[in-house]
């Protein structure tokens, strides 16, 4: 099955592309001229890569001449907190760049897409409302996703992901923070009142993805979103109980340590499970999984 995965260079990205080949699927990923694509080939060395130029006749030339079958759209830009600065490349990648992909499968007839949405659009009493500037943007894609489902029978499938976490993961995210902690790094930074976090394993997210993608195959045109929760909520503390019984080590930790913002997610969005998946790896077996091959102090 052709299939193209965007943000392909990214964690999940990448973990995705290796699940798909080793599945045997034919995956093609979308990168600019300036991606670092070392960590890909590393996982994933069956796939092609296409580099566009960012305007919207390239990517329309690229997935025309691939044909997909499928579009995994997961690439994304992220900022917790917005500046000026970060206005142009947020929509560029949030939403113009979405636009784009889902125009070019207009023209390729493509019907199928899997889209990553992301937690922080489900804020507030009603779960609606986005948290940051980023999700808004992540909501405005939504907005024109609704619209080339209509006017191009897409079947599509948001799936929100939570706080995705895995070994050989780069990102500055929670595991990394409390393993330097543990190794001479600064204590970890609690917040001054509790926050809950739902953990997915990375396994447990590409799967989710995957499925997701199958329920595409039913070619029902329009939208529909499921959420894919790691199956426990708990508060940060809770989180680092878990990691210490999982390394045999202490975290130290700094309480207090930052005030929580007045607009925050302090319990995740609880919305309908992926149909037919579940996740399968508690938090500690993850943790467990994630530090098999770290067992060294890291430099920090």
């Amino acid at each position: 099955m052709r299939t193209i995965v965007t943000g392909a260079t990214g964690y999940l990205g990448r973990a995705l592309a290796a699940s798909l080949i080793a599945d045997g699927r034919t995956v093609h990923a979308l990168v600019r001229s300036t991606s670092n694509l070392e960590r890909v080939r590393a996982v994933a060395p069956d796939v092609t890569f296409h580099v566009h130029d960012g305007t919207t006749e390239s990517i329309a030339t690229i997935i025309g001449d691939i044909d997909p079958e499928i579009v995994f759209h997961l690439a994304a830009r992220y900022r917790r907190e917005d500046s000026p600065s970060d206005l142009d490349v947020l929509v560029e990648a949030n939403v113009l760049f979405g636009t784009q992909v889902l125009d070019a499968m207009r023209r390729a007839g493509c019907h199928r897409l899997v889209a990553a949405g992301s937690a922080f659009e489900h804020h507030g009493e009603g779960g609606d409302q986005a948290l940051n500037l980023y999700a808004a943007t992540k909501q405005a894609f939504g907005e024109i996703l609704a619209y080339y489902a209509e006017v191009a029978a897409i079947d599509a499938v948001v799936t929100v992901l939570y706080d995705v976490y895995g070994p050989d993961d780069e990102r500055r995210r929670l595991p990394t923070l409390m393993r330097e902690a543990q190794f001479g790094g600064p204590p970890l930074s609690l917040p001054a009142r509790p926050i809950k976090v739902d953990m997915l394993f990375v396994d447990d997210a590409v799967a989710a993805l995957v499925r997701a993608g199958v329920l595409t195959a039913e070619q029902r045109p329009g939208v529909r979103r499921f959420a894919a929760s790691g199956g426990s909520v708990r508060s940060i503390s809770d989180v680092v109980a878990a990691f210490e019984r999982a390394s045999g080590r202490p975290v130290p930790v700094a309480s207090d340590a930052y005030p929580v913002p007045d607009r925050s997610i302090e319990t995740p969005w609880r919305g309908p499970q992926v149909p037919g998946w579940a996740p399968k790896v508690s938090l500690e077996d993850g943790f467990r999984l994630l530090l098999m091959g770290d067992e060294s102090p890291r430099s920090v």
